[in-house]
């Protein structure tokens, strides 16, 4: 097991991340995929394409890691045996290859995302970025993050629109994650009935169904 269940009765959702060297898609596909899959403006993925898979091609073959974003873009990769463990669960997402620049498969690793994506809000002084082009709001929220129950709607895994993963923690509990021991972090962050920041962003529902 790779934490124990909580014993405070909240639900939290566990935010995965990796840690070793950072890891690039070609400047080629970057430009090819801005304003295809990628949003012209802020690069996130534009979950409009959605089910059109995220194929990318790396610049270098990723090191042993469980999950990583790459840089300049909203695209993150995943080591093809933690998705497995999930994979069940995933219903709602498209799932792309990886390659190298001379046209190998990166057989371990794999992207993907949803038509859907949450927002980790932080406290009052929080700030969120929002595309103008293709809408998505990312964070840059202050200590202590929350989830607001309204985002989870499908669960129990989610994605930000920096395409980070967040595993409800029953679920994260059962996986074994012992292949990446010491290459990975993990947050927990709770969800909470309201937003800690008092914001209502345009991803959210609207007031007239929030109350």
């Amino acid at each position: 097991m790779p934490v124990l269940r909580s014993t405070e009765m909240e639900n939290l959702l566990i935010l995965i991340s990796s840690h070793p060297d950072p890891i690039h898609a070609t400047k080629q596909w970057r430009k090819q995929a801005r304003g295809g899959i990628l949003c012209p403006e802020c690069t996130s993925i534009r979950r409009s394409q959605f089910p059109t898979p995220v194929d990318i091609v790396l610049r270098e073959r990723p090191e042993q890691t469980i999950c990583e974003p790459i840089w300049w873009t909203g695209v993150s990769i995943f080591h093809r045996d933690f998705i497995e463990q999930i994979r069940k669960h995933m219903g709602r997402f498209t799932f792309g290859k990886c390659f190298l620049e001379d046209g190998t498969v990166v057989e371990e690793y794999v992207t993907c995302y949803s038509r859907d994506y949450i927002v980790i809000r932080g406290t009052a002084e929080s700030e969120y970025g929002i595309c103008s082009t293709c809408g998505t709001t990312t964070s840059m929220g202050h200590f202590p993050h929350c989830i607001p129950e309204f985002y989870l709607k499908y669960g129990p895994i989610y994605q930000d629109g920096s395409g980070n993963m967040l595993i409800d923690e029953a679920l994260f509990c059962e996986m074994e994650l012992s292949p990446w021991r010491g290459l990975f972090e993990f947050d927990r962050i709770p969800v909470r009935p309201e937003p800690l920041d008092g914001q209502h962003l345009p991803i959210d529902p609207p007031m007239s169904l929030l109350h």
